[in-house]
């Protein structure tokens, strides 16, 4: 038996160094943002990495999704360097300088290719381009040729196996890909499709351009005036799930600690008490720690946890982003793997095919998915912003929402040739719009005529593009669609109305939705002073301005302090909206304000406030403060 060396060990170890340098060399760039963290961030990140489960998490993204894939890929170039040096008669280092060169080539440019939005051959564009990459694959191949040439067949048997296998489970690595289809029995089934980000105005808008969505609406009733109770993603679906307010619901805020929200009365728990099999699953889960807990049989998405905020850019590599295209990702980079967050390297069509796996054999079906490639920044690996809009952010948006669009589409087929669609309701919804700087309407006042413009969600009260959101119902039969009157409803309705349209057609199988109130309480989350205009958004002093807000529970989750909430909930303008009449407190004058709303929703005359719903506002907002502890 032939024991290496010291002096042999020192040099593989030495060479294995190299090739790890040489292959983080580009990103190196990149993750100095990881090293000079905003002040407060850093602060953080060094509680969750205190935290023993948060170490594990960390060990297992490195040593599993990192180093070992690296030294494989590492070992099979060593391999063919030798045989090189076998039958060419090069020195042992030449040929090994030669395949990692032409390795390293084909990583860069081809992970530049694959992965446009990646950041890791950023410093590399000029030259990492196909050209590279075929100079990279030619001296591959050459180099595979000639190892092939002077290894003997019996030798070689087991390295052509392994490849075939790795190439066999990379083919076919997302379960949801192999999934034969099973007609499941006929029962009332519901599905719930939220778009992150969609105002309804953009779905009357654009329609061309989300035809998927388009299609789907229109064969059903549609709400024209529905609105969020607050647009954001946590509080908005835990109203749609309990169809409570979150004043008492309890989750007022994105990332209030799960073991203060009331989780208590919630849709999946009923339907699963009947019989249903139930499923969330999201593709983006930073500020919304929806887990099984909510009542669900089982969650698909990244996984929960303040990683989710730190890895993405670590796990943005040629070898990390292949393997996130497979089911390998699910198990070594949990935080990166179905996550629309981790716009380099997500898997728009894995998600989709996951989620329908989770419902493979269930007799009813509950199903909650919710797409987020078209949060804040509207970045996608597949989307094509119209270079020909002068509006850049727009033109992002948009993009990212067609990108959505497809998935929608995806789902819809597949769920239809499952069955699953035999006998269903079809809920499609926005957890809340999205304001991008236009102006949106028009306020007539004491003080002459004022614009309505603002950015993002949850922060502007009147602002028509955050907060009406579509919805619509579409009952399915036999797998078509079969509302027996395709509807627009101009009514007022709440997403805390939902739930007992979903009960009604469980009970009954005929579509039902009532407003329980013909005015509703609307109220904001949390406003940064960074976050006042995308245009000129600086993610540094929006991460600081945000820190001293959060910590990090025993489970290395990130959640809002509970002692500062009482002072934040007095920050929320909170309101009553009626048919005609929005009416909120005002923490910035501490007043109350009014306005009468035309029939557009866009032009806005003040009034005076009502004393009945001042009185109504009052007792929400000390509905409010009581559940924040205040």
């Amino acid at each position: 038996m032939c024991v290496p060396s010291p002096r042999h060990s020192v040099l593989a170890v030495s060479g294995f160094l190299a090739f790890v340098l040489a292959y983080y060399a580009p990103s190196l760039s990149t993750w100095e943002s990881l090293v000079d963290l905003p002040q407060g961030v850093g602060t953080l990140a060094f509680d969750a990495l205190a935290k023993r489960p948060v170490q594990l998490e960390v060990l297992r993204n490195v040593l599993f999704g990192h180093l070992v894939p690296l030294l494989a890929l590492y070992l099979v170039l060593k391999f063919l360097a030798d045989r090189l040096t076998d039958a060419v008669g090069l020195r042992p280092a030449l040929s090994r300088l030669v395949l990692f060169i032409g390795a390293w080539f084909v990583l860069v440019a081809g992970n530049r290719l694959a992965f446009p939005l990646s950041d890791y051959s950023l410093a590399l564009d000029s030259v990492a381009g196909p050209g590279m990459f075929i100079g990279g694959a030619l001296v591959l191949a050459l180099a595979v040729m000639v190892a092939a040439s002077t290894v003997a067949p019996k030798k070689l048997l087991p390295a052509l196996v392994g490849i075939s296998l790795v190439t066999a489970l990379t083919a076919n690595a997302n379960s949801g890909r192999s999934i034969s289809i099973v007609v499941a029995p006929e029962s009332r089934n519901v599905i719930m499709i939220g778009v992150d980000s969609l105002s309804a105005r953009v779905i009357e808008n654009e329609s061309e351009r989300l035809p998927n969505l388009t299609a789907l609406l229109s064969q059903g009733t549609t709400f024209e005036r529905a609105y969020t109770p607050l647009g954001r993603t946590f509080p908005a679906w835990t109203s749609i799930l309990s169809g409570r307010y979150p004043a008492d619901h309890r989750a007022i805020f994105n990332l209030r600690g799960l073991e203060r929200v009331d989780r208590s009365d919630l849709l999946p728990h009923t339907l699963r008490a009947a019989g249903y099999r139930t499923i969330f699953a999201i593709d983006e889960r930073r500020f919304s720690n929806i887990d099984e807990s909510f009542g669900f049989d089982r969650t698909v998405g990244p996984k929960i946890g303040a990683l989710d905020f730190l890895l993405q850019r670590f796990n943005d590599t040629p070898l990390t982003n292949l393997l996130l295209q497979t089911r390998l990702g699910h198990v070594l980079l949990p935080y990166s793997w179905l996550n629309a967050a981790s716009f380099a390297n997500y898997d728009k069509r894995a998600f989709v095919e996951e989620t329908i796996a989770a419902l493979s054999g269930a007799r009813q079906v509950f199903l909650a998915v919710h797409f987020e490639s078209a949060h804040y920044p509207y970045k996608s690996r597949y989307a094509r912003p119209d270079d020909s809009d002068s509006d850049r952010l727009y033109a992002g948006y948009i993009a990212a929402l067609a990108v959505v669009d497809r998935q929608v589409g995806q789902l819809v087929s597949a769920l239809r040739d499952r069955g699953y669609l035999q006998d269903a309701l079809v809920v499609v919804l926005s957890d809340h719009g999205e304001s991008l700087g236009e102006i949106e309407g028009e306020i007539s006042g004491s003080n002459g005529r004022l614009k309505i413009s603002a950015f993002g969600h949850g922060a502007q009260i009147l602002s028509e593009d955050e907060s009406r959101v579509v919805l619509g119902l579409v009952p399915f039969r036999n797998g078509r669609a079969s509302a027996r009157n395709v509807d627009v409803r101009t009514d007022q309705v709440s997403l805390t109305d939902l739930r007992a349209a979903v009960e009604h057609y469980i009970l009954t199988g005929t579509v039902r939705l009532t407003a329980a109130d013909p005015c509703m309480t609307v109220e904001t989350g949390i406003r940064f002073a960074a976050a006042e205009d995308f245009q000129t958004l600086d993610e540094r002093r929006l991460a600081s301005d945000g820190a001293g807000y959060y910590e990090i529970d025993p489970q290395g989750r990130l959640r809002l302090r509970e002692r500062i909430l009482p002072a934040l909930a007095r920050t929320k303008d909170v309101g009553l909206r009626c048919g005609n009449r929005i009416t909120y407190y005002s923490p910035a004058v501490d007043g109350y304000i009014a306005y009468r709303i035309d029939d557009s929703g866009r032009r806005l005359t003040a009034r005076e406030p009502a004393p009945d719903d001042i009185e109504r506002i009052d007792a929400y907002r000390a509905r409010i403060l009581l559940s924040a502890g205040g």
